[in-house]
This record gives structure tokens, C-alpha cells and sequence, in this order.
């Protein structure tokens, strides 16, 4: 890692560049669907359930910069934002799973009702199937990060009494769980292409939804990145410099997603 990169600035202008595309994009959606043609479904639930979480990572990463995320343990000399800084660099994360998780699940409703009748009875067993194990990969993401340590504040009050686990279980189950996530993105990106052209619908609109449902692709290539940065995970003694990058890469990933 570059000793000279400031990552506090590039947190802030990835998060909220990002978070103000997200806020837009998913205003006019819910415009067009609810106000326009009156068809609101459940993927537009997720998906603005996911945006929120997209809005409250920024703002934990925000405040987490505020305190010293992105720069190196020793240089945060104040021990409360040393503790603060600690608590929303693990805090963030949550959010950015959450965010994940509802995005994939609004994907993956929007493509079974595009189906329609042109879905077979594999189509929908393959896509559910994906949809729980996705579930349930960042639900264990999500327990590993609050239970790390009991009680989990020990994790940025060390003076605490409690205990915390292995952090090799931290960092082979976020590998697991980020690299299921990028192999979501590219299978929501690649298998409309089975479909699309068997839909009674224009060209242009085909070429238009393939070009939507191919921004999975995207969206994978900033979770691969996080997926290699994830080998820094088990380094909780330099956590706010360490977690710096990986930050990073989970806020453009969720940013993305939407």
C-alpha cells in the first residue's frame, strides 16, 4: 500500500459521488414505476431498501473519515476518535452488505417477471438457488463482523472484558462471501443474454436491457478488487490504514450495484 495515498479525500468524493448518482438513479425509478405507469413491485422495494443502506454506508464512512479512517493508528493521537474511527470502519461495512444483498435480490425479481412465460422450470430453481445462498453467505458475513468479539464493542474498546475470535476466520469467510458476490454479478450480467432475444419486444429495446443487465459486470470488477484487497482483513492492528482500501472498493462496489 502507498504510505503517500489519501485516502481519507478519496473516501469522501468515491462516497458521495457515487451516493448522489444513487440517489438519483433510484428517484426516478420509483418515479417511473410508481408515478408513470403505476407497476411498483417487490424489486423496486429492494432496490430502495439497498439505496438507503448505499446513503447510511456513505455516512458511516463519512463520519468514520472525520475520525481517522484512512490514515494510520498511531497517527490519531485523540484515543476517543481512535476508538470512534475503529467503531464506524466496522460499522460501514454492514450497510454495504446490506445494500449488496437487496440490489442482487431487486436484479434478480426484475429478471424472473422479464422472463415471463419464456422461463423454464431450471431457469427459476438456478435463480433462486443463487438468490438464498447469497442470502445466507452475507448473513454469516454480517454475524462474523458484529461477533467478532463479545461483546462486539471490544472490537474498538480493547480495555473491555470479552473475547474475539481467530481473525483468519474474518478473512477467509469475507473472501468467500466477496467472491460469491462477484460471481453474482457476472452471472446477473451474462444470463439475460438467453432470454432477451426470445422477448416480444424491439430491438432497441432489447439492446437497451442488455446493456442495463451487463452493468453487473462492473459492479463485479470492484468486488474482485475488494475480494484481493480482503487479504488485509486480519489486520486489526493498523485497522483504520489497512481497512482504508477495502472501504474503498465495498463503497464503489454497493455505489455500482444500484
Amino acid at each position: 500500500m502507498d504510505e503517500n495515498t489519501d485516502y481519507a479525500t478519496t473516501l469522501l468524493i468515491v462516497s458521495w459521488a457515487l451516493g448522489a448518482i444513487v440517489i438519483l438513479v433510484c428517484t426516478l425509478r420509483v418515479y417511473g414505476r410508481v408515478v408513470i405507469i403505476n407497476q411498483a413491485g417487490w424489486d423496486d422495494g429492494f432496490m430502495v431498501f439497498g439505496a438507503l443502506s448505499a446513503i447510511v454506508c456513505s455516512a458511516l464512512v463519512t463520519a468514520g473519515v472525520s475520525h481517522g479512517l484512512g490514515r494510520h493508528r498511531e497517527q490519531i493521537t485523540d484515543p476517543v476518535d481512535l476508538q470512534e474511527s475503529i467503531k464506524y470502519t466496522i460499522i460501514a461495512p454492514l450497510f454495504s452488505i446490506i445494500s449488496s444483498t437487496c440490489s442482487k435480490i431487486s436484479i434478480l425479481i426484475f429478471l424472473v417477471r422479464l422472463m415471463g412465460m419464456t422461463a423454464k422450470h431450471w431457469h427459476l430453481i438456478f435463480l433462486w438457488g443463487l438468490c438464498v445462498l447469497l442470502v445466507l453467505l452475507n448473513i454469516f458475513a454480517i454475524v462474523v463482523i458484529i461477533r467478532f468479539c463479545d461483546p462486539p464493542a471490544k472490537q474498538w474498546n480493547p480495555d473491555l472484558e470479552g473475547t474475539c475470535i481467530d481473525p483468519r476466520i474474518q478473512l477467509y469467510g469475507g473472501a468467500v462471501q466477496a467472491s460469491y458476490n462477484a460471481l453474482m454479478d457476472i452471472i446477473v450480467a451474462i444470463f439475460p443474454t438467453m432470454f432477451i432475444t426470445k422477448l416480444n419486444i424491439t430491438r432497441k429495446m432489447k439492446v437497451g436491457l442488455s446493456f442495463l443487465m451487463g452493468g453487473g459486470v462492473f459492479a463485479a470488477a470492484a468486488t474482485i478488487t475488494k475480494v484481493y484487497l480482503i487479504k488485509d482483513l486480519d489486520k486489526h492492528s493498523d485497522i483504520t490504514w489497512f481497512w482504508a482500501p477495502i472501504t474503498l472498493w465495498y463503497t464503489a462496489e454497493v455505489g455500482i450495484d444500484q
